[in-house]
């Protein structure tokens, strides 16, 4: 067979004779007699509840179908019977000294007390948090103070310090604006050297390919588009170095290998007097350098 579910009731009392068994030694007279007191108040207060709980089982299930055919008059009269009979029998009340309700107030109180323990520790621990924390701002508060007291003193007894200080930073502030002035200038000098690089870029590469159309025109064979576009490209590149080794080199040779592309272009410069050749050792040549010497 099943065992039934301990009702709230009795799981009450079994919590409240187990918290008895734990903390109260059974050997003690007074407990034993508190203890089996305790235990008759929980047992007549589960009487009351079955018998409450059989009243209510048995009102709900009344039929109430033979009452459909009574009259108000006969409503009425039926009320007060019943209420009649109702105020024949007491209600259940408590007695003042019902261990019972004393025992849950006392376990109530009990915990409501540790639980106000934990909320003043806990209002102490912060209490003691924000205190350590007002003496800290406390001693701030007095040595920014102190400082500004010493910068006010530092201040009166130098005033002609304070007033060269100014005018340094005023000073300063004219330096910046003259370097961001300067800065303006030099950023705008560089875009227009760029630009004027970008056109002599442009012309340098007309004019060889101009010479190289007309170097092939004077030839008897005609070359080809690929091997055309390669001589303008290898006399762009020796014409660079030149201008690369004049700049970071104080030689500022460029080796030339004979019988190349590039001759043609090295000979028509060498005859308008643009260029150096060094003909000992490998075949350099240099663009000349006027104006150094003055």
């Amino acid at each position: 067979m099943e065992s039934s579910t301990p009702t709230r009731a009795e799981r009450v009392k079994a919590l409240l004779l187990e918290h008895v068994k734990e903390h109260v030694a059974l050997s003690n007279p007074v407990q034993e007699a508190y203890e089996k007191k305790l235990s008759k108040d929980i047992d007549r207060t589960l009487n009351f509840l079955k018998q409450a709980e059989h009243a209510l089982e048995k009102l709900n299930s009344e039929d109430t179908a033979e009452h459909d055919s009574w009259t108000d008059e006969t409503r009425r009269k039926a009320n007060s019977l019943a209420l009649f009979e109702m105020y024949k029998k007491l209600p259940y009340t408590v007695m003042k000294n019902d261990l019972l309700g004393t025992a849950t107030a006392a376990h109530l109180t009990g915990e409501a007390v540790v639980q106000q323990e934990e909320a003043t520790k806990s209002l102490k621990l912060k209490s003691d948090a924000l205190k350590q924390e007002l003496d800290f701002l406390k001693t701030t508060l007095a040595d920014y103070k102190t400082m500004l007291a010493l910068l006010e003193k530092r201040i009166a007894s130098h005033p002609r310090r304070v007033e060269v200080m100014e005018q340094k930073l005023h000073n300063a502030q004219h330096v910046d604006d003259e370097l961001l002035e300067k800065t303006e200038q030099v950023k705008e000098a560089t875009r227009r050297i760029k630009s004027v690089e970008e056109k002599l870029q442009q012309h340098m590469v007309r004019v060889i390919t101009k010479l190289h159309a007309m170097l092939d025109w004077e030839n008897t064979g005609m070359v080809d588009e690929e091997t055309f576009k390669r001589k303008i490209k290898q006399s762009i590149q020796l014409i660079q170095q030149l201008v690369h080794k004049l700049v970071s080199d104080t030689e500022g040779w460029v080796s030339v290998t004979p019988g190349s592309s590039e001759e043609q272009l090295v000979q028509l410069m060498h005859r308008n007097n643009i260029i150096e050749i060094r003909n000992t050792g490998d075949f350099a040549i240099r663009l000349r350098s006027y104006g150094s010497e003055f």
